[in-house]
């Protein structure tokens, strides 16, 4: 059970300590959270962290606001845990495109997911986390 631990370890830090290597300006800080087992589950993330555009000094993400038709500028990274990659994969796309309020409370309302979100709107860094994600992660 260890090595998957590690390894779930290992897939929430790196995204953040390459982060942290190449320029202040991305989403998260370092991490050290880690997940005692994952086992007849999935884990998918969410983000503008590799797939974004900048424009006149905006940075875009891919993934498109719904309301506006342009691509989010809040520099989010979600996290999901689910019971298999295709629900983590949608979930994450739709909590970071309705953010971490609205988001959370669909998450919280999904029965065996959990959420980590990280965003950094405005240059200030937020972490949020759904309470099934407080259970498993320590």
């Amino acid at each position: 059970m260890r090595h998957r631990s590690a390894l779930l370890a290992v897939a929430l830090l790196l995204p953040f300590a390459h982060a942290q290597a190449q320029t202040a300006t991305r989403a998260a800080p370092p991490s050290l959270e880690s997940i005692d087992s994952l086992a007849h589950a999935a884990i998918a993330t969410s983000g503008d962290f590799f797939q974004h555009v900048e424009i006149n000094g905006v940075r875009y993400s891919h993934i498109v606001d719904p309301h506006t038709g342009v691509g989010l500028t809040d520099h989010s990274l979600v996290t999901i845990l689910g019971p298999d990659c295709t629900t983590a994969d949608g979930l994450g796309t739709a909590v970071s495109a309705v953010g971490p309020e609205r988001g959370l409370k669909l998450i919280e309302e999904t029965p065996g997911v959990a959420a980590r979100i990280v965003r950094k709107p405005g240059g200030q860094i937020e972490l949020h986390r759904s309470a099934r994600w407080q259970a498993t992660a320590r």
